[in-house]
C-alpha cells in the first residue's frame, strides 16, 4: 500500500514548489498500545527517496493492522487530503 500525492514545499529561498506524483510509503512503524509512530519515505517518480518523516497517531487495538491505521490517519491530515491509494 502507498499514497500518491502532490506535495507543496518551500525552497530554501522561500519560493513555493509543487512536487507532483510523489509516492508516500510507510516504511516502518513503532510504538505501544497508546501511540504509534509511522515512519514514512517520500519517493519521486523514478523511485528515489526524496526525504523521510515520522508521524504519531493514536492506535486502535481492535482496528485494522497498524500500517493500515497509519495510512488512514495520514489521509486525515491536510497535507495528504488529496492523496489517492495506490
Amino acid at each position: 500500500m502507498a499514497l500518491k500525492t502532490t506535495i507543496k514545499i518551500d525552497t530554501e529561498y522561500g519560493v513555493p514548489v509543487e512536487l507532483e506524483g510523489i509516492l508516500v510509503k510507510v516504511t516502518g512503524i513503532s510504538g505501544d498500545k497508546n501511540k504509534m509512530v509511522a515512519h514514512l519515505s517520500f519517493f519521486d517518480e523514478k523511485g528515489g527517496v526524496l526525504w523521510t518523516k515520522a508521524y504519531s497517531f493514536k492506535v486502535s487495538l481492535s482496528g485494522d493492522n497498524f500500517i493500515a491505521q497509519a495510512y488512514e490517519y495520514l489521509k486525515t491530515l491536510p497535507e495528504f487530503a488529496d492523496a489517492i491509494d495506490c
